[in-house]
């Protein structure tokens, strides 16, 4: 499944930066296309659709890809340009957002906590299954708690962390960056796992911590029994990954364009909450790439403190 996740990833990403799919005539063709692809299999799809377990999150996913589909067709494909956005918050718009949340936290109070649901397999609840599933490469205190941490945390954010327009600069009438980044994270950090775990049938196999593939299978010995030589790999990688995201991109030619003007009107305080949200949601495609590519499962894996798989 990991490949098709990766597929899917980088089709969005070419095509979110064309206006040709997100047009009327674009999304009839992505509908037509959808349908020659699904047709040929119904005989083999409508059983998986009609199991009550896995109705919920079929339904799920379908309403996505058209909310996702309308939402980027009103900024990019009616060919009209954007209004010029306030450099203050507006709080009238993610009035909702606050709203939805309490309601969530509501009805997750009321109904109680759902049973466990099996690695792997679309078994347990719907709405955790993805969850579950990034949690077998990914590591579970990573997919069962820093991301859903994160999103959260992006969520109550978000109205504090747009870019802001300085002064003496033209009004902002390009395409908007927060949408597509919204439009990612939920994708491939929501809806994309549990659409793999919908059809998932069995567990998946247990992922070889980074540690373990760096010591035992490329240096050929015994890993440390100090934790922090243990887990150097691992700490160097994401130390070198987030500084990228705060410190290089935003200086390097090739890419000051967006990452130095992001930084110039955030500031460098919101620009690195920015990319710190932004960062850890963007791990998820890099360690399944890291898993599917490398085998190498947790980039982090500490046993002895109850951190691991």
């Amino acid at each position: 499944m990991i490949p098709l996740y990766l597929v899917g990833l980088v089709l969005f990403l070419l095509a979110v930066r064309s206006r040709l799919p997100w047009t009327t005539a674009g999304g009839a063709l992505l509908l037509l296309g959808t349908s020659a692809l699904v047709l040929p299999r119904w005989e083999a799809i409508a059983p998986l659709l009609a199991d009550p377990e896995r109705l919920p999150a079929a339904v799920f996913l379908a309403l996505t890809a058209a909310v996702v589909w309308w939402s980027v067709h009103r900024e990019r494909g009616q060919g009209r340009p954007l209004e010029p956005r306030s450099s203050e918050p507006d709080a009238a718009r993610w009035g909702p957002v606050a709203v939805g949340v309490a309601a969530v936290f509501a009805a997750a109070a009321w109904i109680g906590a759902p049973p466990p649901p099996a690695p792997g397999t679309a078994d347990g609840p719907w709405f955790l299954g993805g969850l579950d599933l990034l949690a077998v490469p990914l590591a579970p205190w990573f997919a069962l708690g820093l991301l859903p941490a994160t999103a959260f945390a992006g969520l109550l954010l978000a109205p504090h962390l747009e870019t802001r327009i300085e002064d003496g600069e033209a009004p902002y009438r390009g395409r908007r960056d927060e949408v597509p980044f919204f439009l990612f994270a939920w994708l491939f950090v929501g809806a994309g796992p549990i659409g793999l775990s919908l059809f998932s049938a069995s567990p998946a196999a247990p992922a070889t911590p980074l540690s373990e593939r760096f010591w035992i299978d490329l240096l050929g010995r015994r890993p440390p029994a100090f934790w922090l030589w243990r887990e150097f790999p691992g700490l160097l990688s994401i130390a070198a990954y987030f500084g990228l995201l705060l410190g290089w991109l935003p200086r390097w030619g090739v890419t000051q364009g967006v990452f130095g003007r992001h930084r110039r009107r955030l500031g460098p305080w919101r620009y690195a909450a920015v990319m710190a949200i932004a960062g850890v949601l963007a791990l998820v495609p890099l360690g399944l790439a890291a898993t599917w590519w490398l085998g190498a499962g947790p980039w982090i894996h500490l046993p002895e403190w109850g951190i691991g798989r």
